[in-house]
């Protein structure tokens, strides 16, 4: 994704996004996720990105 997509996206968001991934390989979870189905791992960090 472009740098361009990312601000524009950031920028015309009303509401926080949250990005949801393991904290042991970094894939990226749905947000009801209670365990990477990569890993197996139960370590989930959630980020909320505002504008």
């Amino acid at each position: 994704m472009s740098v361009r997509a990312v601000l524009n996206r950031l920028l015309s968001a009303s509401e926080p996004e949250v990005v949801v991934e393991c904290r042991h390989c970094g894939t990226k979870l749905p947000p009801d996720a209670d365990q990477c189905p990569d890993c197996g791992s139960a370590e989930i960090a959630y980020h909320r990105i505002s504008e």
